[in-house]
């Protein structure tokens, strides 16, 4: 994920060294989705995204690099990136910095409209709000996939409002483990999905494997 990494000091053609890295050591073993920088252009993105395409990235993860200022920009990059490649999109979603001081959310009726997009499949969820969170786990979980705060506290705060999975911050320094995860769940939650689903192939795929929350 590029806002949790350090992807802000590291130069366009750094970026794609690092991916290239991930893409290939990643191949074959888990969905592979590659992240664009903070900051950059449209144009900047796009390219970076081609280049993960390239590489063999399943899905590009990205996180709008300028102030908010209104909704309209927002949707008009994401659907730049949507219409840009055959891989899957993904939103990372977290408070922007808005033009008018101060921090902006995603509105959930903006994510609704961005989950419609026809090449977005999913989102990291990063609000740090955790009431927000729970409300737009309800309002979202059943229509794309979402990748929760990394924790399984937070995970578990989230389950009942349709959380199903989570980043996993171990998977740095474990990599065999997988780093979208329902990891076993008290019996309080038995509901809790178990089975693992043949590997997957297209950008509908990965939105299904979110869905459902089982890492493959």
């Amino acid at each position: 994920m590029s806002a949790p990494s350090r992807f802000n000091l590291l130069s366009e053609d750094e970026i794609k060294a690092v991916n290239t890295t991930i893409a290939k050591a990643a191949r074959g073993r888990c969905i592979v989705i590659l992240a664009g920088p903070l900051v950059g252009s449209t144009v900047t993105n796009v390219a970076l995204q081609k280049h993960a395409e390239s590489v063999g990235a399943d899905a590009f993860i990205a996180y709008f690099p300028e102030r908010y200022y209104g909704e309209a920009p927002i949707v008009e990059f994401f659907r730049a990136l949507s219409d840009a490649v055959s891989i899957g999109m993904m939103i990372h979603e977290m408070p922007m910095r808005s033009g008018y001081g101060g921090n902006q959310q995603y509105s959930l009726d903006l994510l609704d409209r961005l989950t419609d997009l026809p090449g977005v499949v999913g989102m990291k969820e990063e609000c740090m709000d955790g009431g927000y969170a729970y409300l737009l786990h309800r309002r979202l979980s059943g229509k794309c996939g979402i990748i929760g705060a990394g924790s399984k506290r937070l995970f578990m705060r989230d389950f009942h409002a349709g959380a199903k999975a989570y980043l996993v911050g171990i998977g740095n320094s474990f990599p065999a483990s997988p780093w979208i995860s329902t990891p076993p769940l008290p019996a309080a939650i038995p509901s809790a999905p178990t089975s693992s689903p043949a590997p997957m192939k297209t950008p509908i795929s990965i939105w299904r494997y979110l869905w459902a929350g089982i890492s493959p």
